[in-house]
């Protein structure tokens, strides 16, 4: 799962994604894009429902799932 923050938010987004307990496996500014790329690996669900109640929308309009299944373990 790829989350796409504004770099203005990612201090809070990634905060709120460590109080959920999931930490990211990569993260990836892009200057040229107005974005920083927060990507999690192989997510069990728990931890994918963890993210997605985790997620503040004001932080990005754009949530992004990469590879398939996205939720295997």
């Amino acid at each position: 799962m790829r989350f796409r923050i504004k770099p203005e938010c990612i201090d809070a987004a990634l905060a709120d994604f460590r109080d959920a307990g999931v930490e990211p496996d990569r993260i990836e500014a892009r200057p040229e894009e107005g974005e920083v790329a927060v990507e999690f690996h192989r997510l069990t669900y728990d931890d994918a429902a963890k993210l997605v109640r985790a997620f503040n929308p004001e932080y990005s309009a754009i949530i992004g799932v990469i590879g398939g299944p996205p939720f295997e373990d």
